[in-house]
């Protein structure tokens, strides 16, 4: 695990210390978030999925993330979504928010670069 400066988003939520785990996935390294408010834990934000391009790997993992919600009891949800566009970059975001779990599906794209997928699973300690 290593430590960084919480950023301004982050500070905004309370964050005040932030923890990054970085994990081997086959061959690809994924990143997993720890933040932490006032000494306690705030929440916790697991990559679940490598950006390979994999289809199958993506729908796989986003079933069983969703199946494991709705088996802990969090069937009651909502879903939120952001875009934003500029010439050089875009960001979508996709939210679905269960209790204090949630998934998120991120996709980005830098100019002339292709797009990538991330899905996360987060944990909201609040």
């Amino acid at each position: 695990m290593r430590k960084f400066e919480p950023t301004e988003k982050l500070r905004r939520q309370s964050i005040t210390s932030a923890w990054i785990a970085d994990q081997k996935h086959g061959k690809y390294l994924m990143s997993n978030f720890v933040g932490f408010a006032a000494g306690k834990l705030h929440s916790v934000h697991k990559q679940l999925l490598s950006d390979d391009g994999d289809e199958v790997e993506f729908g796989r993992q986003l079933y069983f993330a969703m199946r494991d919600l709705e088996l802990e009891g969090n069937s009651l949800c909502t879903i939120e979504t952001e875009n934003y566009e500029a010439p050089e970059f875009s960001h979508k975001t996709a939210l679905l928010q269960c209790g204090k779990k949630s998934i998120t599906i991120e996709l980005q794209r830098f100019e002339k670069e292709s797009e990538s997928v991330q899905l996360n699973e987060e944990l909201n300690a609040r």
